[in-house]
């Protein structure tokens, strides 16, 4: 913190996000992220720290990611309730299921923050696309003549280790704790509880009658528009094959 001073606000686009899961403004809270945090992350054991109203996030943190924005969401959890002991996230009042954590608990909330804000759901897959990790046709259906020999694959050689950060330290310059409010200084531990698995209902939705299909959201999912175009590609390539 002496190196930093207070941190910097949050860029706008991550404010406005952050302002829509808290239901105020975020603008107040500073951050500090850089590689200057990561020891004091690895001596917390933590992916995040909130120290009073200033929180402390790895450089790696992407919080154009959903799961970037729930940690940094959990970590301002902590940050606004530095002011307002009993300050609840609208994306935690919003979110249905199990009950929420009193208010008072603070690690409860601010982990059902993180939750709420970050559902444990995959992403959308139509049954038949293939992924472009898949065998292609002729791979995977011995009926086609095989196609002629090709060079042996090589293997794949993982990269590096990434070396181990710098020797734990404390947080730097460290005010001492206030008489009274609590503790100062929130972790997002990295062996947190993770978010439940969404109930079978809630997968199922109201569409399980018979004769009715569920309604699918309309969403723009570049991932399957790729797996689409990939799988014409694999067609016609299969059958261009079969043609020799």
């Amino acid at each position: 913190m002496r190196q930093d001073g207070h941190g910097q606000p949050l860029a706008p686009g991550a404010q406005a996000t952050l302002a829509r899961l808290m239901g105020t403004s975020v603008a107040d809270v500073r951050v500090i992220r850089n590689v200057n945090v990561l020891p004091a992350l690895q001596a917390a054991r933590a992916e995040a720290l909130t120290v009073g109203r200033t929180v402390f996030l790895s450089p790696d943190t992407r919080l154009d990611t959903p799961a970037g924005a729930a940690l940094a969401a959990h970590e301002m959890t902590h940050a606004l309730r530095r002011d307002q002991a009993s300050f609840v996230p609208d994306v935690l009042r919003r979110a249905s299921g199990p009950a929420r954590p009193d208010a008072h608990d603070e690690e409860g909330v601010a982990l059902a923050t993180e939750h709420a804000a970050h559902p444990a759901t995959g992403p959308l897959r139509l049954p038949g696309i293939p992924a472009p990790w898949e065998p292609l046709p002729w791979e995977a259906d011995p009926s086609p003549p095989a196609p002629a020999p090709r060079p042996a694959a090589t293997s794949v050689t993982p990269s590096p280790t990434r070396p181990s950060p710098a020797p734990p330290t404390a947080l730097p310059s460290m005010p001492p704790p206030p008489p009274a409010g609590g503790a100062w200084v929130h972790a997002a531990a990295v062996d947190r509880p993770a978010a439940p698995a969404p109930a079978a209902a809630e997968r199922q939705g109201d569409g399980a009658a018979v004769g009715r299909r569920a309604p699918v959201a309309a969403a723009v999912d570049l991932d399957q528009v790729a797996r689409e175009v990939y799988a014409r590609l694999r067609e016609r390539l299969s059958t261009e094959l079969r043609r020799v």
